[in-house]
């Protein structure tokens, strides 16, 4: 509305000053050439009402080539601070995104704004001036953008770390029949933290149980052959083909 107001002023303010100007123009030459007031009245009168006709006639030209297309490029309205990438669930403590500032531009376009200035209400969140945002500790946060003397402000919840990802510590893609050695899982954790799990904290699958398979928490070799392993654990997996070897074989003794 605002935007609209301003635009209105200026066609009237326009008007009125090219309406002035051949107004003056006109009784100058008047005089220049000759005549009494009254015919000088006139004139200026007869030109300024035919001038005005030709004004709003050419109105819609004169607001086009002088005020809208030169607005086209100025921003109007700051919309909307979106997160490259929206997370599926909140935004958790050691994750890092991008933020971009959506505008909108004079004739109505969104565009996005390249470089705000943003800042940070407090300790959860730490946003830089390339607009990295990462999430610091667990809590509410509000982020501001601010571009062409304007404002906009978006709220994000930061979560607990939540667990990325599972690994094997040490790897375990193969061991030789009635190897009884077992491996650690390693829960890799949004805030760089790791902790570990043994098999009989998560759950586990074996795709072929007959030559490996868990038994009370242990990974047991069964007879030689190949496997797909699987352990779960909050929403995260990890899987991996594993292979029974045959037993070195022991030299023979003269």
């Amino acid at each position: 509305m605002l935007l609209f107001a301003n635009q209105y002023e200026n066609i009237i303010g326009l008007a009125l000053f090219v309406f002035l100007g051949i107004a003056i123009v006109t009784g100058i030459v008047a005089v220049v050439v000759g005549g009494t007031v009254t015919t000088v009245i006139k004139k200026i009168t007869n030109f300024s009402w035919m001038t005005s006709c030709l004004l709003v006639l050419l109105m819609p030209f004169l607001y086009d080539v002088l005020w809208r297309q030169p607005r086209a490029d100025i921003v109007s309205e700051l919309t909307a601070i979106e997160l490259r990438n929206e997370p599926s669930h909140f935004f958790a403590v050691g994750e890092k995104t991008h933020l971009t500032l959506k505008v909108k531009m004079g004739d109505g376009r969104i565009s996005e704004y390249r470089s705000p200035q943003w800042r940070s209400s407090n300790k959860c969140l730490n946003v830089g001036s390339d607009g990295v945002l990462e999430a610091m500790a667990p809590g509410p946060g509000t982020i501001t953008a601010q571009a062409e003397g304007m404002e906009i402000t978006r709220e994000i919840f930061v979560s607990p770390a939540v667990l990325m990802s599972l690994d094997l510590d040490p790897p375990m893609a193969s061991r030789t029949l009635g190897d009884t050695k077992q491996s650690l899982v390693v829960q890799n954790w949004s805030d760089g933290k790791q902790t570990q799990l043994s098999f009989s904290d998560l759950s586990c699958h074996s795709s072929n149980p007959d030559v490996a398979d868990f038994i009370k928490g242990q990974l047991v070799s069964k007879k030689v052959g190949k496997t797909i392993l699987t352990v779960s654990h909050v929403a995260q997996s990890h899987r991996w083909e594993f292979e029974v070897t045959p037993p070195a074989k022991k030299p023979h003794s003269r």
